[in-house]
């Protein structure tokens, strides 16, 4: 069960990674062949322990809509946490989001996914 959920967090790690790979542009032309991301939206996958847990998650930047892969400071109103564990206790994965407007984000918050990421809501 716990190496199913590692390979699963792999997964959405890579999906998330994918998100801001280099890509070609739709319509090269004289401006841009490709479409990068400035580096200060790329996440970086980290890891922090709790206990028996291994915590992987991202500081993200969101777009209005509440989704990941937006590269400007015009579309991308929300920053947020994504985190991944393996529960030992319930023998569960579990994925946990935290999003706030940017203005008012810390990264400290990242306390608050630790210490819930493993409770039942």
């Amino acid at each position: 069960v716990k190496s199913d959920a590692e390979d699963l967090i792999h997964e959405s790690i890579l999906t998330m990674q994918s998100l801001y790979d280099v890509t070609a542009a739709s319509y090269p032309g004289m401006v841009s062949n490709e479409i990068v991301c400035d580096q200060k939206f790329i996440p970086q996958i980290k890891s922090i322990k709790k206990g028996q847990m291994d915590i992987d998650y991202f500081f993200t930047y969101l777009s209005r809509r509440l989704t990941y892969g937006a590269c400007t400071d015009d579309l991308t109103p929300y920053r947020g946490i994504i985190a991944w564990t393996f529960c030992p206790q319930e023998q569960q994965l579990k994925q946990f989001e935290f999003i706030s407007p940017k203005e008012n984000f810390k990264e400290l918050s990242l306390e608050f996914v630790k210490e819930n990421i493993c409770r039942n809501f």
